[in-house]
């Protein structure tokens, strides 16, 4: 069975070269206590995971009404137009 600590080691390896790669939107929440299943009952940080990722969906703009550009959407095209030029 993997650990939390082993899933917070993956999930960071998978997350640096991303980030050194300036790959846009990029976040990433590692919580000391909780667990698969916490219920947001629980009075710790982690019980408000569904918070902090309904903030990001906002923040990139998948909350806005359907046919506007997200901000998602314009920072990959601004990526791969930069990472295609660079080829």
């Amino acid at each position: 069975m993997v650990d939390g600590r082993s899933v917070s080691v993956w999930a960071n390896d998978y997350f640096t070269p991303m980030l050194k790669a300036s790959v846009p939107n990029l976040e990433m929440h590692i919580y000391g206590r909780g667990g698969h299943g916490v219920g947001a009952h629980v009075p710790i940080p982690y019980a408000r995971w569904r918070e902090r990722y309904l903030d990001w969906l906002r923040d990139l703009g998948f909350l806005n009404k359907p046919g506007i550009e997200t901000k998602a959407a314009a920072d990959v095209a601004t990526f791969a137009k930069k990472h295609n030029a660079a080829k």
